[in-house]
């Protein structure tokens, strides 16, 4: 479940930077940090994940050639049959480039 968890969440951060990166401040239709981090709440799928959070960055500004950063951390329980049940403290990042 650990890997399905952070391949979804992979996915779900690029989703989330495209997303980003065509609606900055400066293109006709801005998005709100809410609203990106909802696009990445959206795509995930994660089974026995907990404390999930989203990070949206900016690096040089919400404008055109500025850079867009996700972050994703979550802990991912993991049951194995015979121990204990543990949780795994687990992150994914990805950066973009603004275009719009």
């Amino acid at each position: 479940m650990a890997l399905a968890s952070d391949c979804s969440a992979t996915y779900a951060i690029r989703e989330g930077s495209r997303f980003a990166s065509l609606h900055s401040s400066t293109s006709l239709a801005p998005a709100t940090t809410a609203q990106i981090q909802n696009v990445v709440t959206q795509n995930l799928f994660m089974p026995n994940a907990v404390s999930i959070a989203v990070g949206v960055y900016y690096g040089g500004g919400n404008a055109i050639n500025g850079e867009v950063g996700i972050g994703l951390t979550w802990n991912q329980q993991v049951n194995i049959p015979f121990f204990k049940n543990q949780s795994l403290a687990m992150n994914v990042a990805t950066y973009r480039w603004i275009t719009r």
